[in-house]
């Protein structure tokens, strides 16, 4: 069984395409805090960087849906 702890911090731009329509861009960095297996921890990778993007759709004043890769 493989426990790791991580952090991830995403930083995200949000552009209205309309009053409704939303679509969301920006970087993510994650940091590897502790990691217990059977494998060496100074083989393991610590830190990554990725992009997310994301759709979102605003229904009423208290439901939205949002979805995000």
């Amino acid at each position: 069984m493989i426990r790791a702890l991580n952090i991830t911090i995403p930083i995200m731009l949000k552009v209205n395409f309309s009053k409704n329509l939303t679509l969301e861009l920006g970087p993510q960095a994650g940091f590897l805090l502790s990691q217990k297996n059977k494998f060496n921890p100074n083989d393991s990778i610590t830190f990554d960087i990725a992009a997310n993007i994301g759709l979102g759709y605003k229904v009423s004043k208290k439901l939205f849906a949002q979805a995000r890769y």
